[in-house]
């Protein structure tokens, strides 16, 4: 029975379990003090402003990708070979940042329209528009890692993104307020995507070259997805 229980744990050791539970920690850690740290640095006001459009920037992006995140883990994982695999990556990451594209279009467009009651939300909400498109690509990579079993790799860099998070966000608070913390978080995203590709960068190539899924597949993938971001909407939306 110790052995058995032994040899379970030293398996999840080795597939890295226990790196994705830590750094999961770690990031909620450090995402719960990005929180106390903005109130430091930035004025009530700014602090208000960013909030708000902040809020409303998260109801633009509860569809983010329409779940195309989940379908990659789902069908990645499912994947019978690393060809096919390969197909719903390519896929995952042409429609995901094709949705998230029109999201910042939208955004665009709603700001040129519209006006935030508070005062400068609107500005910020327009400055924050493109986030979506790093945001989905810096999922998709992450998720990459965990369907093609760098769990340990997954760990380390959804560490380091959070860590680059926070690092922007202050700096960016301090020199240029709200709107410096909306910056930093554009360079905190493109570095870690970058950080991200580097580690897959003899993938890229060979991803890009895979075949394109079935009509029947890609009708498959998007309603699992579409149902997983819908579910997930729903309760956002609630809450």
């Amino acid at each position: 029975m110790v052995s058995v229980i032994k040899n379970k744990i030293l398996f999840l050791l080795r597939n890295g379990f226990f790196h994705i539970f830590s750094a999961d920690v770690i990031n909620k850690l450090l995402q719960f003090g990005i929180t106390i740290v903005l109130v430091r640095f930035l004025s009530k006001n700014d602090y208000g402003k960013f909030v708000y459009s902040n809020n409303v920037l998260s109801f633009f992006i509860l569809l983010q990708g329409l779940g195309s995140a989940s379908g990659l883990l789902q069908f990645g994982c499912e994947a019978n070979d690393r060809n096919k695999r390969d197909s719903y990556t390519k896929f995952s990451f042409l429609f995901g940042m094709s949705v998230n594209l029109i999201i910042s279009l939208l955004i665009i467009v709603y700001v040129s329209f519209f006006n935030l009651p508070i005062e400068g939300a609107t500005y910020l909400l327009g400055v924050s528009s493109f986030l979506p498109v790093l945001m989905i690509l810096s999922e998709l990579t992450q998720i990459y890692f965990r369907i093609s079993l760098r769990n340990v790799a997954f760990a380390v860099l959804s560490v380091v993104s959070t860590v680059l998070f926070l690092f922007f966000s202050i700096i960016g608070a301090i020199f240029y307020g709200a709107v410096g913390v909306i910056i930093g978080r554009y360079f905190s995203y493109f570095i870690s995507i970058v950080i991200s590709l580097l580690f897959i960068k003899k993938d890229i190539s060979r991803i890009v070259a895979s075949v394109f899924l079935s009509a029947r597949e890609i009708i498959y993938f998007i309603k699992y997805s579409v149902t997983c971001i819908l579910s997930n909407a729903i309760s956002s939306i609630l809450y």
